[in-house]
């Protein structure tokens, strides 16, 4: 069981660094809102999805206001922009796989679509009014659970493994709303995290450092340098270095020409089971000779 306003303030701080700083983020929670049962990180993955999709369709600035409430045995929470809106023609598409009005290598059209299955799992409803010019709206509605609400959050020490130790991830995805929500994860589990949205980026990135990262999670399939040809170029300069494969396309795992296999997380995973596996992966490091 979640609770939408713990929901809320739970993912503020993400939400707020995901705006641009010509943009204001507004929270109107409402004083009974929940709880609804559903997966919480799938609910903030749609709250992600339409905060990003907000901040996308106000380019020179504006508003997002989030408001919570409840009606009889249904709760909402409401995402609001007063971006550019769209016309009716576009609206009647907007939750249709691979739509979307974004330039080339700008999104998948997946969003809205993954947005709509995950209200529908769980026995709820979205709506979207907009109109060009005055912003967009989206309604999710959500039937009511019958026992308390679980908490919030999950902290690092309940998902299993050693502590973290200070040790540092980077996470390499070039689809921002999983980037932002595995580095979340990590950062929760009391991991340092750095961010590249592909291959080329984290070599890059990795290269310049005095020292390596202690982990790197990196997607299978990016533009310019795949996760991958990213791993085979890690492991050439350093041998030691951990790599944890995440994909959530059906494929036969990759595995390198020499050296052990590079173990692999299926998208969509829990972040529990992803803390876990970092956690493992860091305790099976090889200690190094003084």
């Amino acid at each position: 069981n979640v609770d939408l306003n713990g929901l809320v303030d739970s993912a503020e701080p993400l939400l707020r660094r995901s705006l641009a700083e010509t943009q204001e983020l507004v929270l109107r929670l409402g004083e009974q809102a929940g709880p609804v049962r559903a997966d919480r990180h799938q609910l903030e993955q749609v709250l992600l999805n339409l905060t990003l999709n907000a901040r996308d369709a106000m380019p020179e600035g504006g508003q997002v206001t989030i408001e919570t409430g409840r009606n009889g045995q249904t709760a909402f929470l409401t995402v609001r922009d007063t971006g550019v809106g769209m016309d009716q023609q576009t609206l009647r598409r907007a939750f249709e796989p691979f739509f979307t009005t974004k330039e080339i290598g700008q999104g998948t059209g997946l969003g809205l679509s993954v947005v709509h299955g995950i209200v529908a799992q769980v026995g709820g409803q979205i709506q979207a009014d907009s109109e060009p010019g005055r912003g967009s709206v989206f309604t999710l509605r959500l039937p009511i659970a019958a026992a308390p609400a679980a908490s919030a959050g999950t902290s690092g020490a309940d998902a299993g493994g050693p502590p973290p130790g200070g040790a540092t991830v980077l996470v390499v995805e070039d689809d921002e709303t999983v980037r932002r929500m595995t580095v979340r994860a990590l950062d929760e589990a009391g991991y340092a995290t750095l961010e590249a949205t592909d291959g080329q980026e984290a070599l890059d990135l990795v290269r310049q450092r005095p020292s390596p990262p202690d982990l790197v999670v990196t997607d299978l399939g990016m533009p310019r340098m795949d996760g991958h040809q990213l791993a085979q170029r890690l492991r050439a300069d350093h041998p030691s270095l951990p790599v944890l494969l995440i994909s959530g396309h059906v494929h036969p795992d990759p595995q390198p020409a020499e050296g052990p296999p590079w173990p692999l997380l299926r998208k969509p995973f829990p972040p529990e089971e992803l803390v876990r596996q970092v956690a493992e992966m860091l305790a099976a490091r090889p200690t190094p000779t003084p």
